[in-house]
Parts: C-alpha cells; sequence; structure tokens
C-alpha cells in the first residue's frame, strides 16, 4: 500500500432528504420509526487507487459528487460507510474562503492555517515572504479577509495551499476565479510539484487542461465512479455521456461501466475525438529549452555574461501591441547587452498557453544563424517574425540567450513569462486557426545604444 497515496474502499455518503422541516420533526419525534426521508447517495461504493506522484483528474457533472469525495478526503466531511486511507501531509484549495477566519487578516490567517496544518510560528515565519510574494495582494494583506475580493480570496488561498510543501495537494475548481496571469502562476507551480513528486488531485470542468496536465483522469455520475484511465480516453466518455440524449444516458452509463478500457481504445482509433488534444510541431532545440523548466510569471534568470531588456511585440511597421489578430504577422523583439566576450551566442523565443504547453518557438542554433564572437559591452536586437496563426486565448513569450563563455557552453540569460498577449479573431473569422509557426529571425547591431 506504500506506493499509494490515495486508497478508498467502498466509500459511500449518504444525506437523508426530506420534502419538508415539519417531516424532520415528524420522524425525529415519531415513537414507531416510521421514516419520512428517502435517501441521496452524493457516494455510493467508492474504490479508488491513486499511486505516489500521478496528477489525477475528476470529471462529472454537476452532482456528480466531486465536491463530496474531496472534503472526505480532506476531512471536512465524514463518509456513511467505506473506509479511505491518505499517506502523506495533504494540504486542499476546496470551495472559497474554505479554512479562513473571516475576522482576522489576511497576514493573521497564513499563521492560522498553517498552526492547523501542523506547522509552528517560527516555520510560518520562514515561509511568509514567500506566500505574500506569490499572493500578489498588496496592502491588502493586512486587512480583515471579510474585505477580500474572489481572487483575492483564491490568491492567498493558493499560495497557503503550495507553500506547505505538501505530499498531496487537492484543489477543486477554486483557479477558474482567479485572472489569467494568476492562473498562469498557479499552473506554473503545480507542475513545479508535479516535478518534484507531488501527488495531485485536480476537479476542473476545463477538460482541455485535464489532458495536459493528468496522467490519469476519473469519472463519476450520480455518485458511482464508473470509469478511472488516461485522460484521452476518458474525457472522450465523459462528453458523450454529457452530450447525450437523456433517454440513451442509462444506457451509455452502462456501456462504460461495462466496457473495458482495451477494447474501447482499440475501437476509439476509428472515431473522432471531441477532446483530442493537438499534436504541436516543435521548433527549438530541446537543450536550449527544457520543457519542465517553468516558474513564476516574468521570472528572470541571473545574467551571465549578458542580460535581456526592452522586450516588446510589435507589427511589422513598429507599433508595440499586446493584441495580436489572427492570421496577422508580428516580430517579437528584444535588446541584449553582453557583458563578456561570447562565442557562439545564440537567441530564443518560445511561446505557452496559459497552463504553459509549449506551442512553439525558434532558436538560431545553427552556426550560420547566431553570432560567432560577440566583445565585450556590444548591444544587439533581435527580431523573430511570426505568423500568428493562434486560437483566441493569452499566450506567454520566453526569451533567452545562449553562449560560450570562458570556453563553456551555457545559457546567458533566460526569462520566463517575459511578455503576456492576447489572440483576438478579425470580424466574421470563423475560428478554426491551428498551430503554424513559420518563424523568421533578424540580429542588428546597436552600435549607437546608450549603456543600460
Amino acid at each position: 500500500m506504500n506506493q499509494f497515496a490515495v486508497v478508498t474502499e467502498n466509500l459511500t455518503k449518504i444525506y437523508k432528504l426530506y420534502n419538508s422541516p415539519s417531516d424532520r420533526l415528524k420522524e425525529t419525534f415519531n415513537l414507531f420509526k416510521k421514516k419520512y426521508h428517502h435517501n441521496f447517495y452524493a457516494l455510493n461504493n467508492i474504490s479508488l487507487k491513486i499511486e505516489k506522484g500521478k496528477t489525477v483528474g475528476i470529471v462529472g457533472r454537476n452532482g456528480a459528487g466531486k465536491s463530496t469525495l474531496l472534503k472526505i478526503l480532506t476531512g471536512v466531511l465524514t463518509p456513511s460507510s467505506g473506509s479511505y486511507h491518505i499517506n502523506g501531509k495533504i494540504s486542499s484549495l476546496l470551495e472559497l474562503g474554505a479554512g479562513f477566519n473571516f475576522d482576522l487578516t489576511g497576514l493573521e490567517n497564513i499563521y492560522f492555517n498553517g498552526a492547523v496544518l501542523g506547522y509552528t510560528k517560527k516555520e510560518m515565519e520562514e515561509k511568509i515572504d514567500d506566500i505574500i510574494k506569490f499572493a500578489e495582494i498588496g496592502e491588502f494583506i493586512h486587512q480583515k479577509v471579510k474585505t477580500y475580493s474572489s481572487g483575492m480570496f483564491v490568491r492567498l488561498a493558493f499560495s497557503v495551499a503550495i507553500s506547505i510543501n505538501p505530499d498531496i495537494l487537492i484543489v477543486d475548481e477554486a483557479l477558474s476565479v482567479g485572472d489569467e496571469l494568476f492562473q498562469r502562476k498557479c499552473f506554473s507551480r503545480i507542475r513545479e510539484l508535479k516535478k518534484k513528486g507531488t501527488t495531485i488531485i485536480i476537479v476542473s470542468h476545463g477538460t482541455d487542461i485535464l489532458v495536459q496536465l493528468c496522467d490519469e483522469v476519473m469519472l463519476l455520475d450520480n455518485g458511482e465512479l464508473l470509469l478511472q484511465g488516461k485522460p484521452k480516453y476518458v474525457i472522450g466518455k465523459y462528453q458523450k455521456l454529457l452530450y447525450a440524449d437523456p433517454e440513451k444516458k442509462e444506457i451509455l452509463k452502462n456501456e462504460i461501466l461495462n466496457s473495458t478500457i482495451q477494447s474501447d481504445i482499440q475501437t476509439e482509433k476509428n472515431e473522432d475525438n471531441i477532446n483530442a488534444p493537438i499534436s504541436y510541431p516543435k521548433h527549438r532545440s530541446e537543450s536550449f529549452f527544457d520543457p519542465l523548466l517553468v516558474s513564476k510569471s516574468s521570472q528572470s534568470y541571473t545574467p551571465n555574461g549578458c542580460h535581456i531588456y526592452d522586450l516588446k511585440l510589435t507589427t511589422l511597421d513598429g507599433k508595440q501591441v499586446n493584441h495580436l489578430v489572427g492570421r496577422e504577422k508580428y516580430l517579437f523583439r528584444y535588446k541584449v547587452k553582453f557583458d563578456h566576450e561570447i562565442f557562439n551566442a545564440r537567441f530564443g523565443m518560445l511561446i505557452k498557453n496559459i497552463t504553459g504547453i509549449e506551442l512553439g518557438g525558434k532558436t538560431t542554433d545553427h552556426p550560420d544563424q547566431g553570432l560567432k564572437t560577440v566583445k565585450k559591452n556590444e548591444i544587439y536586437e533581435i527580431c523573430f517574425c511570426f505568423q500568428c496563426f493562434l486560437l483566441p486565448g493569452t499566450y506567454f513569450i520566453n526569451a533567452g540567450v545562449g553562449g560560450k563563455i570562458n570556453g563553456r557552453d551555457t545559457i546567458l540569460h533566460r526569462i520566463l513569462d517575459a511578455l503576456a498577449f492576447k489572440v483576438v479573431m478579425q470580424e466574421k473569422e470563423l475560428q478554426t486557426l491551428m498551430i503554424d509557426f513559420n518563424i523568421e529571425h533578424k540580429i542588428n547591431s546597436l552600435k549607437n545604444e546608450e549603456s543600460v
């Protein structure tokens, strides 16, 4: 059992439902024990196993039992029958404001939550600066949380939840409240925890997010666990169930329960999967951009031989923009000042979506594309021209410079999520664009640039 972070056996949660408050009183004082209620099974004999280090998503229609399951696993609710075992320290982000004392300040709530999780004040003091920095709520950290907006709640709650380095992190739809920039930070941090081996359980109606993040997905319906398997396969079944005609739902549900994953996967190879992820082309060097290396928005690594500055997106005629129109061409530009003599200097850019999935980019890895020799204090502007074949949404760009310094090949400077931009469609444009990066680049020497 040590290889599993979560194990449940026949987990059941029953609520007594009454037609009126008077029926509850009648049942309470009835000498003959007559029942005036009917049972509602929020969970019905749920047995599952989640391996340590796995990221598992949970999908299902409203009322399927997703939140009830998570509340039992976090100790908020007790099951009516069955058992569950948690192997490790657990941290959770459930409904908005859960675990907060509304009459305490944000700062006081950080210590309060830490104490609930078993941390001393001294231990929380070591984490406090990182928590406040990540939450980004400014002076409101000293205000009572009852004055907070929903976004502030999520920022502080998520920051506290991830600060304790949990063995198991549980997130229930709360991230949908935050703005896009904060969501990007959260997904980056989730990926960091995933890389460290944290077990993550996440509920989201954004099925594309689950395909990108999860190793497995579980499908719940009316309190029953219908299916547990690969994200793409399970979500395909979920969407068929979600949009099926009412009279066919039970038939489809029984088919899902009685089918085997192996035979259905073989069958679905010839079917359209409405949630299949796009297979993005790779136009980058694996050695130059680490696909697992993610961080907070606009995080700059310590410069080592040069530094990047003055990053911007412009139209071809030089107008700076942060809203891009589909199918148009744009320039991603940044300047680089070299602090040392560099050999084989190369430059790169990478575009990612809000969850950190890499969509495409370019590096000047070929010897004829970069700069063979760069002298100290020289300044260059790097221009990448690309056509915006991206679907509407929010995206982020990385910038990086590599080269040889003192005979050693290294990354000289890199900025993750250096710029954020939105893609919009032209009026009456069909939203059917696909990813297709044909990125050109140009390197301009800036001899007259002022020293920075």
